[in-house]
């Protein structure tokens, strides 16, 4: 007698195409897993796809756990270690062989972020051949606020001088980005009181990055930090750039980035430092960009500061922004300009200030050799133009705010850059913070 079974019975397909819309809700992923063995594999799919350490404890615990847990190299690929965000949290210490030994464990991992945590040096006595983390290519690395804590290294200062110490925590960062060859999405943020003198960092004694390169890069750090892609023994293959140097030694290393990056599409400038050119009193730096003959846009931050006029403005912005300008390529599509405005005494960004500082009369033009008809001028090289914008970023709430911040300047503007109007690509805009 055959017995035929009457059971239902769904096609794999179908299972992941159920369990792929629960893929957020890691509960319900949990209780999938328990269903039966065919559930299992796409269950986990979702429910180790992405693995947030937070806290010392949890790093440790996880870094005891990975080495033993093989199931987890074929699910997971985005890993998150950050600090808490509360004081009263210990901060989240790590050296990089930890991370080694973690990625390691976890072939497919293609997306790592590191937020808000101090690196601790190697113990010297550690033998660190014993580790082998093969450079990976990654989708996304983000390096957010990195700390080189002050107090992790007081044990040192007596023995080491600072120019060494700051040797000492570079070699560190050397160590995490040889954990990549290639990077599509990358961005580095370090925050490090010794970072001062990175003029003063021999670099030579640093292995290349080999095989290293970045596709899209935010680069907030200082020079030291270029350096190290820089000296890269790959060609950069960079197409995206967002940074804004402050120092000399910093503008030397976005400048030497700049000449190995023939693919570069999009260069953003873009404040992130307390020390802009209205606060330090320097002009912003200008570049050559004429390696770079991909190019298609550009973005041009000025962070204005209360208490000077039209002059500095012309000096310390406009005038670098023309020599950068009459250097880029003929491909460019794109330009725009950014005017952070302050607030008021009484708290509200007035309409007046924007122009009290961007509206050059004719006599400092003819003094500076700095206004928007040489921008004008300037503008003629590009025949692929299609939107010059000028936006006024307010940094404080709409609250209260009245006026018109281009009210005067606009038509000053277009007045002094009649070629650029008549092809009709200006464009004026307010955001606000």
């Amino acid at each position: 007698m055959t017995i035929i079974s009457t059971s239902p019975f769904l096609p794999l397909e179908l299972f992941f195409m159920i369990i792929d819309q629960v893929r957020d809700d890691k509960a319900t992923l949990a209780g999938c897993t328990l269903v039966s063995r065919s559930w299992l594999a796409p269950a986990s799919k979702h429910l180790f796809r992405e693995i947030d350490i937070r806290g010392q404890e949890q790093l440790l615990h996880f870094y005891n756990f990975v080495s033993s847990a093989h199931f987890l190299s074929r699910f997971v690929k985005k890993l998150v270690l950050w600090s808490y965000d509360d004081t009263e949290e210990e901060t989240l210490e790590f050296d990089v062989l930890k991370v080694a030994e973690i990625l390691a464990n976890l072939p497919r991992v293609d997306e790592l972020s590191i937020l808000g945590l101090s690196i601790l040096p190697i113990d010297p006595r550690r033998n660190v051949d014993l580790i082998q983390c093969i450079p990976r290519p990654m989708k996304t690395v983000v390096f957010g606020d990195i700390i080189f804590d002050a107090s992790i290294y007081e044990f040192l200062q007596e023995a080491i001088l600072a120019p060494s110490l700051e040797s000492l925590m570079l070699r560190e960062l050397h160590r995490l980005l040889s954990f990549f060859s290639s990077v599509h999405t990358m961005h580095l943020e370090v925050d490090c009181p010794y970072f001062t003198c990175p003029g003063l960092l021999d670099l030579e004694n640093l292995p290349p990055l080999l095989d290293f390169s970045v596709e899209n890069l935010t680069l907030n750090a200082d020079g030291c930090v270029v350096d190290l892609i820089r000296n890269s023994a790959t060609p950069q293959a960079l197409t995206t750039l967002q940074c804004m140097p402050y120092e000399e030694c910093s503008n030397d290393a976005v400048q030497e980035l700049l000449d190995v990056s023939p693919e570069l599409r999009d260069l953003r400038f873009v404040r992130y430092h307390a020390d802009g050119p209205e606060t330090c009193g320097l002009p912003m730096a200008s570049f050559d960009l004429s390696r770079n003959g991909k190019l298609q846009s550009i973005h041009l931050e000025a962070q204005l500061v209360r208490g000077f006029h039209s002059i500095h403005f012309a000096t310390l912005y406009l005038a670098p922004w023309l020599r950068t300008l009459s250097t880029a390529p003929g491909t460019i599509q794109e330009i725009s300009f950014d005017f952070c405005i302050p607030p008021s005494p009484e708290g509200t960004p007035g309409a007046e200030y924007l122009k009290d500082k961007v509206v050059i009369n004719q006599e400092a033009v003819v003094q500076l050799g700095a206004g928007w008809s040489q921008l004008d001028t300037i503008l003629d090289r590009f025949p692929s133009l299609v939107k010059v914008e000028f936006t006024a970023a307010y940094l404080t709430s709409t609250d209260g705010i009245t006026g018109d911040p281009w009210e005067g300047v606009s038509d000053h503007i277009c007045e002094c850059m009649p070629r650029t109007r008549e092809r009709k690509v200006l464009v004026f805009g307010v955001s606000h913070f």
